[in-house]
């Protein structure tokens, strides 16, 4: 179903440079490598059925890994779709989980722009994997070509201001042995050399995630690797030896980071800076942090408190849209659970946008609401079980699905929904609620 697309790649192979690999997956990891090398945006080309089912373990790498990728995937003819052909299959269907949009080109005529906002689709915000699925009739076709220049991704997020920093370096000043303990957004925002400087200034040791493998020279005298149970001694024994954890991430690296400091040494000083909505208003205040086990999430875990908790609402514009939902249904439960002028406030929104140009706002609305719970409740016996809501359903969905198909947040979402709608059953909420949620 790709043939057409060869034979205009063989009379432009002076302009596109084509590798031919000898199986689809081995394509895909390919282009997911190439992204990850040069920051540009990796490309593979496969046929439909399975050709295009070959590619799934790549695209869901480099959707993983926030890899910009573009998978191109030929399929039958569009009076064809959907009706068990040979060799056809619902690629799109099958991938809508693991990219950040995918298409399928069903006019000619929008061919050239669908890879125009591919493209940008797989840079902007948080990068990933767009897949194009184009039936054979329209590969057949020809149409005008338009001279348009790509869409240009700018970044959107700003400083955190040096008033709030002052805080931070408060907290470094009288540390005597910190840690960094860095993720991998160090490296999709273009950051390593900061956390060098940043390194070499304080003269700290820095401990990676996987994803952040690569940030700062694996020779470096301030390297101390990987941390956890797959990293390197020198880091894991550092972090019982640190009186200060500066952890770069969201709501996984906040918990983790929080874990480690409340454990090791009966408990060091960390400053948590986190990076998603849901961490910002849910997962960062309130002092819970835990580790998973195969059995399942946060069954080890304490109440310990970061020294300072870092937030700038502007990190949000970098993310992808489905972890900006993600974050908004912890924001939604704090409306439900305690402040009905909020969730009307909340509902008034028309957009993305206006909730970002209010984001402070909803932001401070929602940790001030935490902080009430939890000053009241600390441990979790009474009151604070309000913060739950939504959530026995939305821990039963996550593990259904093997923690893959839906987010935390999603599966929040879910939960509230479907648990309002018991209680309208049983005459306990007023009816329409579930669906204002």
């Amino acid at each position: 179903q790709v043939i057409n697309l060869y034979d205009s790649l063989y009379k432009y192979q002076d302009k596109i440079r084509h590798i031919l690999t000898c199986h689809e997956q081995g394509a895909a990891h390919a282009a997911d490598g190439y992204a990850r090398s040069t920051g540009r945006v990796g490309v593979c080309i496969a046929t439909s059925g399975p050709g295009a089912t070959n590619l799934v373990t790549g695209i869901a790498t480099a959707y993983m890994d926030s890899v910009p990728l573009i998978a191109i995937t030929g399929n039958v003819p569009k009076d064809l779709l959907g009706k068990d052909s040979f060799q056809e299959v619902d690629i799109t269907g099958i991938t809508m989980p693991i990219t950040k949009h995918n298409f399928i080109v069903k006019d000619i005529n929008n061919l050239q722009e669908t890879i125009r906002k591919a493209f940008f689709i797989a840079r902007e915000g948080r990068p990933g994997p767009v897949l194009i699925d184009i039936p054979k009739d329209i590969t057949s076709n020809k149409t005008e070509y338009k001279d348009l220049k790509p869409l240009e991704v700018e970044p959107k997020s700003k400083h955190i201001t040096e008033d709030v920093l002052a805080e931070v370096a408060k907290y470094i000043n009288e540390s005597s042995k910190p840690l960094i303990y860095a993720g991998g957004g160090v490296i999709n925002s273009d950051s390593t050399e900061e956390l060098i400087n940043f390194a070499e200034k304080l003269n700290a040791p820095v401990a990676t995630t996987l994803m952040c493998r690569g940030a700062i020279p694996s020779e470096h005298r301030l390297n101390t690797g990987m941390i956890g149970m797959h990293g390197s001694n020198a880091s894991n024994i550092l972090a019982t030896k640190c009186d200060l954890i500066i952890a770069l991430g969201g709501g996984v690296i906040g918990d983790l980071a929080g874990f480690v400091a409340s454990t090791y040494l009966r408990g060091v000083d960390f400053v948590q800076i986190p990076t998603s909505l849901l961490a910002q208003v849910d997962s960062s205040v309130g002092g819970k942090v835990a580790v998973d086990l195969d059995r399942g999430k946060n069954l080890v875990g304490s109440f310990y408190h970061p020294k300072c908790v870092l937030i700038d609402p502007e990190v949000l514009n970098t993310l992808d849209n489905r972890f900006f939902i993600d974050g908004m249904a912890e924001v939604i439960k704090y409306g439900c659970i305690k402040d009905k002028q909020f969730f009307d406030y909340i509902e008034k929104m028309e957009n993305n946008q206006q909730l970002m140009n209010n984001m402070e706002l909803v932001i401070h609305k929602c940790c001030d609401i935490k902080r009430q719970v939890v000053e009241n409740d600390e441990k979790d016996k009474g009151e604070r079980m309000l913060l739950n809501f939504g959530h026995t359903l939305a821990h039963a969905i996550e593990q259904h699905y093997n923690y893959e198909k839906y987010s935390h947040g999603e599966a929040v979402a879910i939960g509230m929904y479907e648990i309002t709608k018991v209680s309208e059953a049983k005459g306990l909420t007023k009816e329409g609620t579930a669906e204002r949620i």
